[in-house]
């Protein structure tokens, strides 16, 4: 086997972390506000902040998974910037790393691994990991949920068919276009 084969699983997670680290000095693309998606989602936030859970006034409210996150940074961290962009870098690392997982699960590492580091450089995810969207968390979702059902496969545990379901439930609740990629995973 080739020398990828010899690299360990912390040295390809390392490598991923990095790219990404990379792409934030050279895009740190961050809150655009001005009425945009963004804007709308931290209005949410703010709601909640200052009032707890909001029933949604549109869709974007709806949005909850990702209003949660976002509140939860800024009560920790105080409305900024950062705060902002925190629950969707965390999101996008988490999509990252899940996609590598399925990858290698599927096709063996270190396929996995370079599957991730394709996606990192992509424009629309590498122009929005600190942007407050919902993509990397339905992505994040979807493919845990994916992994979770091949985990339930293999052992037919209770436990990874419940936590399938529950991933594959909040990546609706974060935007029903997630609804054909759970599909396709059911049908696999």
């Amino acid at each position: 086997m080739g020398s990828a084969s010899k690299v360990g699983e912390w040295q390809w997670a390392a490598a991923l972390l990095l790219l990404i680290a990379t792409i934030l000095l050279i895009n740190p693309g961050t809150y655009i506000g001005g009425g945009m998606d963004d804007w709308r989602y931290l209005a949410s936030a703010r709601c909640w902040v200052d009032q707890g859970p909001c029933l949604p006034q549109n869709h974007w409210e709806g949005r909850w998974p990702l209003i949660a996150g976002m509140s939860g940074s800024i009560l920790l961290l105080g409305e900024s910037r950062l705060a902002l962009g925190l629950w969707p870098l965390i999101a996008s690392v988490v999509a990252m790393f899940m996609v590598a997982h399925v990858g290698n699960r599927l096709f063996g590492r270190p396929i996995g691994w370079w599957g991730a580091g394709l996606l990192a450089i992509t424009s629309p995810v590498a122009s929005q990991l600190l942007l407050p969207s919902v993509e990397a968390l339905e992505l994040a979702l979807v493919a845990g949920g994916f992994l979770l059902l091949l985990n339930w496969k293999d052992g037919r545990s209770r436990w990874s068919a419940a936590a399938a379901g529950l991933c594959f439930g909040l990546a609706l609740q974060v935007r029903e276009t997630a609804a054909p990629a759970i599909l396709l995973c059911l049908i696999y």
